[in-house]
């Protein structure tokens, strides 16, 4: 079976290509009073969408997360003192050398806790040695003295 177009002239075929509708729509001929029900289906869509993606939101502890201590790394007393006296190196005596950490159970929009403590016995800026051992030891003896 012939074709039309094989049997009109090249000008003809211009003209008629003009009125016929084109296979994919551009976006300039699509009409401007659709365009907002073309948005309205689209958002649809895309809202449908999205509620299938969304997974609900991890619950916010009302307190703080507190860590198990025994998962922590340890360390023997002795290279833990020797990391305190390698730390120490080169620190002026004035600056502060030890935090101690309490662990306190509080609420999340509470009072921050700060402060702080004197310890009971001064401590002199000249005195640098830390002796920790059993209170009856050989070398609990040799430090009091």
């Amino acid at each position: 079976m012939a074709t039309p177009s094989r049997y009109l002239s090249p000008l003809t075929r211009g003209v008629v290509s003009a009125f016929r509708p084109p296979i994919r729509p551009s976006s300039a001929a699509v009409l401007p009073f659709l365009c907002p029900i073309q948005q309205q289906a689209r958002n649809a869509q895309t809202r449908a969408k999205s509620k299938k993606n969304t997974t609900k939101a991890k619950k916010k502890y009302k307190t703080y997360m507190q860590h198990n201590m025994k998962e922590a790394i340890q360390f023997p007393l002795c290279d833990a003192m020797r990391w305190i006296r390698a730390f120490e190196v080169g620190r002026p005596l004035t600056s502060v050398k030890y935090e101690i950490h309490v662990r306190l159970r509080s609420t999340r929009g509470g009072a921050v806790i700060r402060n702080q403590v004197r310890l009971p016995h001064s401590v002199q800026p000249l005195a640098r040695v830390c002796v920790i051992c059993p209170p009856d030891s050989k070398a609990a003896k040799e430090a009091a003295q």
